[in-house]
């Protein structure tokens, strides 16, 4: 299960423009409002992000995608080796 990070942008100004980006929708407008109402450096889940809200992963998901694609939202995947 992929972990998520929140690390915030020092700027406040930067914070408030997605709110005006008409390429974004709704549901990632609302999503990213949650993930900076996050305190910053906690950790979580896409599982826990469903717990927060009527949505379900599939929804979620596909909100951190639109996100990611439009550079607002930034994944890695990590695998350890043992």
């Amino acid at each position: 299960m992929s972990k998520i990070i929140i690390e915030k942008n020092n700027n406040p100004s930067a914070e408030k423009y997605y709110l005006t980006d008409e390429k974004l929708t709704l549901k990632a407008k609302g999503l990213l409002t949650q993930l900076f109402a996050i305190p910053e450096n906690q950790h979580f889940t896409i599982e826990a992000l469903k717990h927060l809200s009527q949505d379900g992963i599939k929804s979620i998901r596909s909100a951190t995608k639109e996100l990611e694609s439009t550079g607002y939202f930034h994944s890695f995947i990590l695998s350890l080796i043992n």
